[in-house]
């Protein structure tokens, strides 16, 4: 958005520039924003990968715990005969 064309009809050089000023400082709290969007979206992205993962763990270690049990099922049912 260019806004010289607001302030053309003043002539006034500080008036331009303290558009200018204006419009570039709100640029740059616009892009601030964007960054801290994307930061929290990057961390939440993270937190859900991290709790993927933590499931994934846990499935791995009843996975294992079953086949314990089911082996020492099958040692104690060998012994008992």
């Amino acid at each position: 958005m260019d806004v010289a064309h607001l302030v053309a009809p003043y002539y006034d050089y500080d008036v331009v520039v303290y558009f200018l000023k204006l419009r570039l400082c709100l640029l740059g709290l616009l892009q601030a924003e964007e960054v801290q969007r994307l930061r929290k979206r990057r961390k939440a992205e993270k937190r859900l990968l991290d709790m993927q993962r933590r499931q994934k763990e846990r499935i791995e270690e009843v996975r294992e715990t079953q086949k314990k049990v089911a082996i020492m099922s099958l040692i104690y049912i060998v012994t008992a005969c």
